[in-house]
Formats: C-alpha cells, structure tokens, sequence
C-alpha cells in the first residue's frame, strides 16, 4: 500500500503535467513570425554584406554607448552585486558562528540536565 507521501509526490507530478494548449499560441506566433517574410534580395543578387558606411556607423554608435552604459549601468550593477554577495558571506559566517555558539550551549545544557539526573537518581536511591 502507498505511503500519504508517495501519494502525495504522484498528486503533484499529476498537476504538473504539461498543457499543450498552453504552448499553442506561443507556437503559432513562432511559426507565423519565421513565415512572415521570404528572405528579401536586392535588384542585383543576394546582398550579404551590408555597406561599409552604415556599418562604419552602426559600429561608431555602439564604442559611443560603451562607455555611458558602463559607467551608469554596468559599474554600479556590479559594484551592487558585490555588496550583496560581502552581505551574504558575511550573514553566512554570523549563522555558522551561531550555530557553533548554539550547538555549545545546547551541549552545556545536556550535560547539565545529565548531572541533574544523575543526582536526582543517586537521591533516589540514597
């Protein structure tokens, strides 16, 4: 006979099972879009370079984003991520010496309760 937890492992599975309607839409969208257009030539052929001049500039816009995007996006994005990442290994460190501190009091407090029933018993029986 199945444990609750077996059951309960297969109801989940159950629920999680894919939709395909979901997916539907999404696929059609897809399919449409790469169907949308037949790839488009130009009057003399197949152009699969694109002109010198417009990627001259299409590259000098790009060095000129550069350096705005990484001075107020990419320096500060990192720089937050590296204090979250100090504030986790700094909030791990407090847990492990909380745990250690804890697993000292918890071993105080057994030998305690130990010598207690120990003197406790020899009362007993003394």
């Amino acid at each position: 006979m199945p444990s609750e937890t077996t059951r309960a492992v297969t109801r989940a599975r159950a629920q999680r099972a894919p939709r395909p309607s979901r997916w539907l839409p999404a696929l059609a969208a897809a399919a449409t879009a790469f169907a949308a257009a037949p790839a488009a030539a130009a009057e003399e052929g197949l152009r699969i370079f694109p002109d010198l001049p417009v990627l001259a500039l299409l590259v000098g816009f790009f060095a000129l984003l550069v350096w705005p995007l990484s001075a107020l996006l990419w320096r500060p994005l990192l720089r937050v991520l590296d204090e979250r990442r100090e504030r986790i290994d700094g909030t791990v460190a407090r847990a492990r010496q909380v745990a250690a501190e804890a697993e000292d009091v918890l071993g105080t407090y057994q030998r305690a309760v130990e010598v207690a029933r120990r003197a406790a018993e020899a009362e007993r029986r003394g």
